[in-house]
């Protein structure tokens, strides 16, 4: 989840969402995890007005807001 900003600053990033699995627990703190990495990596990726577009399932999307996630970063 950590985005190479070699490359340059980026306009938008796009991240197709993979739910990471294991037993209730185990998977709710790694999703978060996860989430919590990648916009960490985005934020210092992206140009000032840039934007990240999410894709996954709604329920996902649901349980584990990723626009709190993303602002406490």
């Amino acid at each position: 989840t950590n985005i190479d900003a070699s490359q340059g600053l980026f306009t938008s990033i796009v991240f197709n969402y993979p739910f990471v699995p294991g037993d209730r627990p185990t998977a709710v703190a790694r999703n978060i995890t996860m989430l919590r990495g990648f916009f960490a990596s985005a934020v210092k990726s992206l140009e000032p007005e840039g934007k990240v577009f999410l894709t996954s399932k709604e329920y996902w999307l649901r349980r584990f807001k990723p626009e709190e996630l993303a602002s406490n970063v």
